[in-house]
């Protein structure tokens, strides 16, 4: 019902849900009889929350009738977010400790150069770590400190298998890194990941020339 000193209206039932109707004042000056009023607009109520935008905490309905996200949200995106870096911290510990050991139990002629291509890998993985590291301190969550599993093997084919798969996985983790970040507009975090991932497909592609085979493709899951 509409009252004398505005047209504001309580929640109406409609089809057994609650709603918030928006009815648009009336133009100052206009006749009673003539006076002008836009579409009712409906916007749907969680329930168990007020129908009234500035009596919910938690769901917000701007100007247009669009209910925006909370803060709650953006806090749980950061923890996912917290929780993924310290996945991917752990598969750069994981990576550091593996190509310490291939790059000295590699053995053959053939395998020099990948050797010391793989120790310089060790470096840059420490690199990515650190990084890692202090995005997730940034963040305000702790490193993680234990390493994904290594894999060993006596063959030195096994072994530089074993590295490409494991840059082909972080790769595609570090993309959809980025697209997280971009999302919480941390675009700072995602330019430094996107570091990482230049020098991580870098890995991939030396790893593959070492294999004899083409990099695998980053696209699939």
């Amino acid at each position: 019902m509409t009252s004398r000193h505005g047209n504001n209206r309580r929640p109406a039932v409609i089809g057994g849900a609650r709603t918030a109707e928006c009815v648009q004042n009336r133009p100052h000056g206009s006749k009673r009889s003539g006076r002008f009023r836009s579409r009712p607009r409906l916007v749907k109520i969680p329930k168990n929350s007020s129908p009234w935008p500035w009596h919910n905490p938690v769901r917000r309905v701007d100007n247009t009738g669009v209910a925006k996200p909370s803060n709650d949200t953006k806090s749980n995106s950061r923890a996912e977010l917290i929780a993924a870096l310290n996945q991917d911290l752990e598969r750069e510990y994981q990576a550091i400790i593996s190509y310490v050991t291939y790059s000295q139990v590699l053995k053959g002629a053939s395998y020099m150069n990948i050797a010391a291509e793989l120790e310089k890998h060790a470096h840059e993985e420490l690199a990515h770590a650190l990084i890692v590291a202090k995005q997730i301190d940034y963040l305000g969550g702790m490193p993680a400190v234990v390493p994904k599993p290594v894999k060993t093997s006596e063959k030195a084919e096994d072994m530089l298998r074993f590295d490409l798969d494991n840059e082909t996985t972080t790769i595609r983790n570090y993309r959809e890194r980025v697209k997280q970040c971009d999302a919480l507009g941390e675009y700072a975090m995602a330019e430094q990941i996107r570091t990482i991932l230049v020098d991580e497909q870098d890995h991939q592609i030396a790893l593959a020339t070492a294999l004899g085979i083409d990099p695998p493709d980053n696209s699939k899951s």
